[in-house]
């Protein structure tokens, strides 16, 4: 073949399969081709061989092999390539990472062998091996290394094997890890995936034991049914001060289920499972987890044109060690009707939730129901504008609601549940304005939403009068701003205040400000479910049950395109108390070849200091 001709052929080679190092993305093709271009090639038949020269570029999988000049030779391994040349793993001209080598061979399926290959960063080596075999995820294979300082616990090294196999037109992997603490412990982990779940098994000890499982997915069975589970647990002495993410370790409960479920007809769902629940840590009087079959029945539909309802009942028979068999009965369900007679919109909404509980000596009941009317006339008016017309809403409205909760008995206390709320009924009347403006089919909008009225208590006093109350809410979104919260209070009690809500200024994806903040105070649990209607149905124990106040606050900088940071922390204002803060950098070549990930973050509860790092080349 003459000199200056671009030539490009494919060529194949037998399978041939190990465990390695693999590196890459998965295929469907268990024999890709290997492709290539020069300026000059030269062939023998006999020798089967071809050398290449000028501007060489092979590429095989996410692999390219450049060089000036690459000889090639079909052998029983597969394609074998004398060098010198690089492998790249990205089509950029400039890659910031390359593996240099002497020769090597590329054995189909996914297989690529080196000789004295070296890491280089910007065109400098820093790390040489006498041998190096590339894989990708589609094959078996050793994952790299992994290096952590687990803060009090110390330094922590490990590696693993990457098993995949075919699962249809996709791939299921099972990643397997052994690591060590430099103080003497261990710790194993095993991450499942399927293209409908993920598992996460994680074994830790040192001088005491931990043992986390996060687990769900879903699989669908025949024309009408599933098998679901979803588990989420920490065990052991260790749980939670061994445990890196504030929200995994503050979870009161391990939780953890799995369920056949069918569909008998367009507007219903049955299901038969297995539940269980444990304090998590271990401790407590839930320390050692209950659990027994649980059945289910979810139900809804239209209500003609006007509306929807929905319910669902669960019922499930726990084996507790120390209350002996436990009934646990739920219910939940709900109507929504709205209609619009000239001007006017109406919407009626009705909500329960009861949960029941007995178990034999002791008994327990956790309600709440919630009934709501409220009637609005909105105006629309359109604006003409360059790109898209504005759309601007106002919307007097008046609301009239009632909230009920009952909560009883000492079995909650006995299982370590948190306070629960209080018992009572209350009734709100408000009337206010809300208004609405934002391009038609654009990404900026906002809204704004306030009304006064005044609350009394029916029946059961959880109030010695009426009160007059005053409620805002407001949302507001755009390239560079938005936010989104609700606020509430007593205007007669000096210090009567619920607030929810959160701010960014800056762009989401680039340098920006995040800050939140929630709390209660001065205001009784009843009323401030019926304050903060997006939150009244709420179980006993969620946010609402405590006073206080919390808030975070998150920078977050895009130095480059490439190359970002993030500086966060979350406090317990009224404690004055510093839950978490962590910093993290990224960078992300714009071809994706590489990318690095650098993390350290503290915790409360947790001693010393977390850091860790992740290099991962050609990453998914």
């Amino acid at each position: 073949m003459g000199d200056n001709a671009k030539c490009q052929r494919g060529l194949s080679a037998a399978f041939g399969c190990l465990l390695c190092l693999h590196v890459g993305a998965a295929t469907a093709d268990d024999k890709p081709d290997l492709a290539f271009s020069a300026d000059e090639v030269e062939g023998d038949a006999r020798l089967r061989e071809l050398v290449l020269r000028g501007n060489v570029v092979v590429t095989y999988e996410r692999f390219r092999l450049m060089s000036p000049e690459l000889a090639l030779r079909r052998t029983p391994r597969g394609i074998e390539v004398q060098g010198p040349g690089e492998v790249v793993f990205c089509p950029c001209p400039n890659p910031p990472v390359t593996v240099g080598f002497e020769g090597g061979v590329v054995a189909p399926p996914a297989d690529l062998f080196l000789k004295n290959p070296s890491l280089r960063v910007a065109g400098t080596s820093i790390f040489s091996l006498p041998w190096f075999w590339l894989r990708a995820p589609s094959r078996p294979g050793i994952v790299p290394p992994s290096l952590a300082w687990r803060g009090g616990d110390g330094l922590l090294i490990g590696d693993g094997v990457h098993i995949p196999w075919k699962d249809g037109s996709d791939y299921d992997e099972l990643d397997l890890t052994a690591s060590a603490y430099v103080k003497g412990g261990v710790e194993l982990l095993a991450r499942f995936r399927t293209p409908r779940s993920t598992q996460r098994v994680r074994w830790d000890h040192l001088r005491s034991d931990l043992v986390s499982v996060d687990a769900h997915g879903s699989y669908p069975q025949a024309e009408s049914g599933a098998v679901a589970w979803d588990i989420d647990a920490v065990r052991g002495a260790r749980a939670r001060p061994a445990t890196m993410s504030l929200d995994e370790a503050a979870r009161a409960y391990d939780r953890g289920m799995a369920e056949v479920m069918f569909r008998p007809s367009d507007s219903s769902i049955v299901g038969a499972g297995v539940r269980a629940v444990g304090a998590r840590g271990g401790t407590g009087p839930s320390e050692r987890p209950t659990w027994g079959p649980r059945a289910s029945l979810g139900v809804g539909g239209a209500i003609g044109s006007i509306g929807a309802w929905d319910g669902l009942a669960t019922a499930t028979v726990l084996d507790d060690a120390t209350l002996g068999p436990t009934n646990l009965v739920r219910s939940e369900g709900g109507v929504e009707l709205a209609a619009r007679p000239s001007v006017f919109v109406t919407r009626l909404a009705l909500r329960e939730t009861v949960t029941g509980a007995d178990a034999g000596a002791i008994s327990a009941l956790d309600a709440v129901g919630a009934a709501s009317i409220d009637a609005s006339a909105p105006f629309a008016r359109v604006f003409a504008g360059e790109s898209a017309p504005l759309v601007h809403v106002i919307e007097p409205r008046v609301q009239g609601a009632i909230v009920a909760a009952r909560t009883s008995g000492a079995y909650w206390s006995m299982t370590g549940r948190p306070v629960a709320l209080t018992s009572g009924r209350v009734g709100l009347a408000s009337g206010g304005l809300r208004t609405t403006w934002g391009r038609l089919l654009g990404y900026s909008g906002g809204s704004l939403e306030g009304d006064a009225g005044a609350i009394a208590p029916l029946g059961d006093a959880v109030l010695s009068d009426v009160e007059p109350v005053a409620r805002l809410r407001t949302a507001w979104s755009s390239r560079f701003i938005g936010w989104g919260g609700e606020a509430a209070g007593q205007l007669r009690a000096p210090r009567g205040r619920i607030f929810l809500g959160r701010a960014r200024l800056g762009e989401q994806d680039g340098w920006h400000v995040f800050v939140k903040a929630a709390g209660r105070v001065g205001v009784e649990p009843l009323i401030a479910r019926a304050l903060m209607a997006p939150n009244a149905h709420e179980p006993s124990g969620g946010w609402l049950a405590a006073e206080g106040w919390s808030g975070g606050a998150e920078i977050a900088a895009k130095f480059t395109r490439s190359v970002g940071a993030t500086l966060s922390a979350q406090e317990d204002l009224t404690s004055k108390t510093l839950l978490e803060v962590h910093g993290s950098i990224v960078y992300a070549h714009p071809c994706r070849c590489i990318s690095i990930d650098a993390f350290a973050g503290k915790r409360l509860g947790r001693d010393g200091i977390d850091v860790w790092v992740s290099i991962d080349l050609a990453p998914r």
